[in-house]
């Protein structure tokens, strides 16, 4: 039996705005931010942003534009790097 994955965050926002056919410059006018925040958002590289709390807003913004609901895919990205800050 395999387990279940949850889409990142970044892999649900990119989806939805391919199916609505808007490019990252449309969602970032949409938005108010940088065609570069949109990315990297999409790539779930969040390291350049400002905060993770600036990152929480700006995805459930992004899914709130898109009609798509990020917060299972934003607790298992959070689950995520706490595992991983214990570990290093």
């Amino acid at each position: 039996m395999e387990a279940k994955t949850v889409a990142t965050p970044g892999e649900l926002l990119r989806g939805a705005r391919q199916l609505y056919g808007w490019s990252v410059e449309e969602v970032a006018v949409e938005l108010n931010l940088l065609p570069y925040i949109i990315q990297a958002l999409e790539n779930d590289d969040y390291d350049q942003l400002a905060g993770w709390t600036y990152v929480v807003g700006y995805l459930r913004s992004y899914g709130k534009l898109v009609s798509v609901n990020v917060e299972s895919a934003i607790r298992s990205e959070e689950h995520t790097s706490e595992l991983q800050s214990r570990t290093n």
